[in-house]
């Protein structure tokens, strides 16, 4: 029996857009030219094969990506994902006859799928040895030595804010010494004053959150965006210092892969003016 042709409208938000969809059966049983009567358009049977990629990371764990979502380079490097997209979109599916432009309810298509897994960067026969790391910069030890060489210690105070590329952990600060990671949408300490009773109080800054109507969704990708962290150091005692002093401690640094060192550090404190 001979099918009719259907048109097929895909609308995203408001917006629509044609495709002509058909088939032949072959079989001269029922033969027709005739529009079918049917309010349901003819189910299709539609064979695809998925090519999996697996992945080996720079955190050395298996992803998997389908192979349309990778971009295989000539020097054996590659991309995964990133794509990003209007995170409120939506489709109504429209079948219409192109002669007659009747509108009949759109079947969905049945998919027979076939999945192929390939070893891509790993295993006995990769298709390449590049492994996606983000790229992190060199750590710049002096220059973190010499942002952190002296300060004043007035009190109440924040003493230090750093942005880096590396998780930061201080060991051995003086005691009042807090240090902490900004957080995306809070920051526990901005501004502080001494209390009647001599105590440091802080108060506590809510950053602003915007709802965005139509939000811009973007999905992962390898290689992996690089981090980028800030910290501050706050000096939440009530006092000053009497004199200026020297202290040594620690500063421990490691990238998103978890590699790094540890610094030793020397800060010099002086009495505020």
């Amino acid at each position: 029996m001979k099918m009719g042709f259907f048109k097929f409208i895909a609308v995203s938000g408001f917006v629509f857009a044609g495709v002509l969809a058909g088939c032949d059966s072959g079989s001269s049983s029922s033969a027709t030219n005739e529009p079918s009567s049917s309010s349901v358009a003819d189910v299709k049977t539609i064979y695809v094969t998925d090519t999996i990629y697996q992945v080996k990371t720079g955190r050395d764990t298996i992803q998997e990506w389908n192979s349309e979502s990778c971009n295989i380079k000539e020097d054996g490097s590659f991309t995964c994902g990133g794509k990003c997209s209007n995170g409120d979109s939506y489709a109504v599916r429209i079948c219409i006859y192109p002669d007659t432009e009747q509108q009949i309810e759109c079947s969905e298509p049945v998919y027979v799928r076939d999945t192929v897994y390939v070893e891509l960067n790993y295993g006995d026969h990769p298709l390449t040895d590049y492994i996606p790391y983000a790229k992190v910069p060199e750590f710049d030890g002096d220059s973190v030595k010499k942002h952190f060489a002296e300060f004043s210690r007035a009190g109440c105070a924040v003493s230090q804010k750093f942005s880096s590329n590396y998780s930061l952990e201080a060991i051995g600060l003086p005691e009042k010494y807090i240090w902490y990671e900004v957080s995306d949408f809070s920051d526990r300490y901005y501004s502080g004053t001494r209390g009647d009773d001599g105590n440091c109080l802080f108060s506590a800054l809510l950053k602003d959150v915007v709802t965005v109507s139509n939000p811009i969704v973007c999905e992962p990708s390898l290689p992996e965006s690089l981090m980028r962290k800030t910290y501050k150091l706050v000096d939440t005692s009530a006092g000053f210092l009497t004199a200026d002093t020297t202290i040594q401690w620690k500063l421990v640094y490691k990238d998103q892969y978890g590699r790094g060192d540890t610094l030793d550090m020397t800060t010099h404190l002086t009495i505020p003016e």
